[in-house]
């Protein structure tokens, strides 16, 4: 009269020549008219194979949940890379910028000095003979004071480089 819809679960069974196996079971029960249960109809089928997918399955699942993970590590630490390049990328241009700057100030720092100089010179050996003896000691002092001044800035440069390199401490 009725079958009852079947019910499924999973047993492990041994064979007669001692094999493990699992099987999904299909169970319905069986009644007569008057709802008197008389009986089960049983079907099982084989799915070890399939259960052995699962598990395999399960494990690479893990194995490659464990590399994403690694990756994951791995691109956080070159996106942190990347950062300090990009920061130290920044730092050296703006050193650059520095250094070119610095070296503008010096080239027209020392330009004066040596051309006034250079100029002072001339002047002596175009007019060597018409100047005086007193004439060519004043201008001579000038052009030692002038190389003076440019000897210590070009000295003091020399000390700042050698701090800036770590070769000399800086107080």
């Amino acid at each position: 009269n009725k079958i009852t819809l079947p019910e499924y679960y999973e047993n492990p069974i041994i064979t007669k020549n001692g094999e493990k196996k699992m099987i999904l079971w299909h169970n319905s029960d069986l009644s007569d008219i008057n709802g008197k249960r008389i009986g089960s109809l049983s079907a099982g089928m084989d799915i070890t194979d399939i259960k052995l997918l699962e598990q395999k399955l399960e494990m690479r699942n893990q194995e490659l949940e464990a590399y994403i993970k690694k990756i994951e590590e791995q691109s956080e630490r070159i996106n942190e890379q990347n950062i300090k390049l990009y920061q130290s990328e920044s730092e050296l241009k703006e050193s650059n910028a520095t250094k070119d700057k610095f070296f503008s100030i010096i080239a027209h720092d020392l330009r004066g000095p040596i051309g006034t100089s250079k100029q002072l010179m001339n002047m002596i050996l175009e007019s060597f003979e018409e100047m005086s003896d007193e004439e060519k000691y004043e201008l001579m002092i000038e052009i030692q004071k002038t190389i003076n001044n440019t000897y210590e800035l070009l000295e003091q440069l020399l000390s700042w480089s050698l701090s800036q390199r770590g070769v000399i401490p800086f107080e």
